[in-house]
């Protein structure tokens, strides 16, 4: 029989009486800030417990078990479909397990299980180094790694899920299990679906400054503008010019008194940055450039800044797809959906990848906006057969 809710937590107090795991109650003064995810809803969890190592992880995952307790497990919550939280639900919250070991020959590094994407990329620039990341610092990293992994760095170095090298995880009973063969192979791309992840060994690189640059072209007709990019970015792609350390962020996005546009969010990581900087022109030049501002910076820093334009609290969802290539089909559904969208973001590693953004700071539009969001992916999805779906 399932634990009473108002008897809950001093049974799970007790059961973890002789751990430093925080503990925080839907009727605590803290309990929304410690629980607010970029998307919200409006669900009712039972509380919240932050376990402080990988055997408080294990101690709470047993009291679960035990007593009939149904959790979900979060760091970042940035869940596209807002599967953070849960109704009726323990969340089990790792964001305390953020520890960072850098080996000694600077080739890797073991991560907490609960770390956020900024929190990696902080202390890894601490000793000139970096991994492939996000574009957000407060994305949860393992959660982005092992699903997958798209960033600034992944047409280099790979995808965040190539990174890993090795993992420690809870198992369903609780117990504590270093990963290897093909369980190391299962977390590489099945997320925590095989147990919760409470450290990762990950790929580092010896990256100090990088490149940021947001490119805008003139977007009043918005298929013109696709279309002249795809065939500039498609032209070096034949010809095996593009060098593997740009990375190119295609978005259509609302900018403010200049409406809807579309730009390229591009990132040089290579030593050369004159070299960079001559590509990043090069991009610029894809079609009537409008704004072209580019800065050197550190991963860190750049994810601080991306992170100052999320609204936190959003509403709505996220969807996305693959596509081979943006064809003549595809861009003419992006810009015939886009020219009142409010957000349309798309990342490539031998694909694109698009993140259609039904995600809005007023609630009373989201049915609007998800609405939209699903008729978009649908047509893509009817346009271009070679689309493969995701995030549904």
């Amino acid at each position: 029989m399932a634990v009473e809710t108002s008897n809950l937590f001093a049974k799970l107090k007790a059961h973890l009486a002789h751990t430093q795991a925080k503990f925080y109650q839907p009727d605590s003064s803290d309990y929304k800030q410690v629980e607010q995810c970029f998307i919200e809803k409006p669900v009712k969890t039972l509380g919240i417990v932050k376990p402080q190592n990988a055997d408080e992880v294990a101690a709470v995952l047993q009291f679960c078990i035990r007593n009939n307790v149904k959790f979900s497990v979060r760091s970042g919550g940035h869940d596209c479909a807002a599967r953070t939280l849960v109704n009726k639900t323990l969340v089990i919250d790792m964001r305390d397990i953020n520890g960072v070991a850098i080996s000694k020959d600077k080739q890797s590094a073991k991560v907490g299980g609960g770390i956020l994407t900024g929190q990696v990329a902080k202390v890894l620039g601490e000793e000139g180094l970096t991994t492939p990341v996000g574009t957000i610092a407060s994305v949860g990293y393992t959660g982005w790694s092992t699903l997958g992994g798209y960033g600034p760095l992944t047409s280099h170095y790979g995808l965040g899920v190539d990174q890993i090298t090795g993992a420690k995880i809870v198992k369903a009973r609780g117990e504590i299990q270093t990963a290897d063969g093909e369980l190391l192979v299962g977390i590489r791309g099945g997320g925590g679906s095989l147990g919760i992840i409470v450290e990762l060994t990950i790929k580092v690189y010896p990256i100090d400054k990088i490149l940021s640059s947001t490119i805008i072209y003139e977007s009043s007709n918005l298929e013109a503008a696709l279309t002249s990019y795809t065939q500039h970015y498609e032209g070096l792609l034949s010809t095996q010019m593009l060098p593997i350390c740009l990375q190119l962020q295609p978005a259509i996005m609302q900018m403010p008194g200049q409406g809807v546009v579309f730009g390229i969010i591009a990132n040089w990581h290579g030593k050369n940055k004159e070299e960079g900087r001559f590509w990043i022109k090069n991009i610029a030049g894809a079609g009537k450039c409008v704004m072209e501002a580019t800065q050197e910076t550190t991963v860190a820093k750049m994810l601080q800044n991306n992170e100052k334009l999320v609204t936190w609290p959003s509403y709505g969802r996220v969807f996305t797809l693959n596509v081979k290539k943006l064809t003549t089909k595809t861009i003419k559904v992006l810009a015939r959906h886009c020219s009142d969208a409010l957000g349309v973001f798309g990342t490539r590693a031998r694909h694109h990848m698009l993140e259609i953004y039904a995600v809005v700071p007023d609630s009373s539009i989201v049915e609007e906006r998800v609405r939209w969001a699903a008729q978009v992916k649908a047509d893509l999805e009817m346009a271009d057969a070679s689309v493969q779906q995701h995030c549904q």
